[in-house]
């Protein structure tokens, strides 16, 4: 082989390597970059479901007839949770 040949030979093994390196590092960037993006979405996946909570909550309140029934509403929400049960008027207090 000419001394030509072995110089073109070398800077394309050269270059090759230099491409090698940087598509790896490209990827590495992409993937650091896609780890902080899901980060990200997993905080702003619980805002959102508190803010969805929120603003149902609002509308309930908005759309009730008055205040009194949304807040009837709202004790009897809280007492069937808790498993609270009202004393009818024919058990013995």
């Amino acid at each position: 082989m000419s001394m030509e040949a072995w110089i073109i030979a070398a800077a394309w093994i050269v270059t090759s390597g230099i491409m090698l390196v940087a598509v790896f590092w490209l990827e590495k960037r992409n993937t650091v970059e896609q780890d902080k993006m899901f980060e990200e979405r997993c905080a702003w996946k619980d805002e959102r479901q508190a803010w969805a909570v929120e603003r149902q909550q609002l509308l309930d309140r908005i759309q009730a007839p008055s205040f009194g029934e949304y807040k009837q509403a709202e004790i009897k929400v809280i007492k069937a949770q808790n498993g609270d049960r009202e004393a009818s008027r024919l058990e013995p207090l």
